[in-house]
């Protein structure tokens, strides 16, 4: 009995030191890639191509964000949401897990207000919108496997950086949700991955000035044998 109460003492002790601070402000952004297959019937996520997340407003550990949506015919529409870090509460028309804590760490809690006192799988570092980041993961499944959730948010900032997941519905099916960031205001590009994204241009660059030096070696060359011709003409 006395080890029970000093392991759920030491737990307690966990929840309570580990600090739910926002790690954005306003006038941040993000944006995101969304790919889905599947059934074709669930609302408003197949149709999405990529979205932006605007920080409007942060009190306390409440985010406020715009979500623009660019479907795949087109369209765009905007839709407000408030988010709480802390008891992971939405308000607003979609329920995904925009950001959580900054600075979490492998093993702590989404929130202590969560019943399922779900954790934090890893800490790893991964490329995201052209930089290395340390991104905290969180990889569950359940209902027997049948839905599988696999979210990566920026330590530093605890915005949504990636997330994957697979659920197999008895009403709509199979239906499978892939969203990665792709650009951002939150972080600089990594020097060496702006070599390699503009690698292309730079190569193209490199020939073009090639060619160039070539032509005009080649001018000067046929220049210079004119002028021997002209100043010492064959008798």
């Amino acid at each position: 009995m006395l080890m029970v109460l000093a392991l759920f003492y030491a737990m307690t002790i966990q929840v309570l030191a580990t600090d739910y601070n926002v790690g954005v402000k306003p006038g941040d952004w993000i944006r995101y890639d969304c790919t889905t297959s599947g059934v074709s019937g669930v609302p408003d996520l197949n149709p999405i191509q990529w979205f932006k997340a605007d920080i409007t407003g942060v009190n306390g550990t409440t985010i406020r964000m715009t979500l623009t949506l660019h479907r795949k015919n087109g369209t765009e529409n905007s839709d407000n949401i408030v988010f709480d870090i802390k008891s992971v509460q939405v308000t607003g028309p979609y329920g995904m897990m925009m950001a959580i804590g900054a600075n979490l760490k492998r093993g702590d809690q989404f929130s202590p207000e969560l019943l399922s006192g779900d954790r934090l799988n890893d800490t790893v570092s991964r490329l995201y919108a052209g930089a290395t980041r340390s991104a905290n993961v969180f990889d569950a499944s359940y209902n027997g496997g049948r839905q599988r959730y696999m979210g990566y948010w920026d330590q530093a900032t605890g915005i949504m950086v990636e997330l994957y997941q697979h659920v197999d519905d008895d009403t709509f099916g199979e239906y499978t949700e892939f969203i990665k960031v792709t650009e951002t205001n939150m972080w600089n590009h990594d020097l060496m991955w702006l070599f390699l994204d503009n690698l292309p241009a730079i190569l193209i660059v490199a020939f073009a000035v090639i060619v160039v030096a070539l032509l005009m070696n080649r001018r000067k060359n046929i220049r210079q044998r004119t002028d021997r011709q002209f100043n010492h003409p064959s008798r």
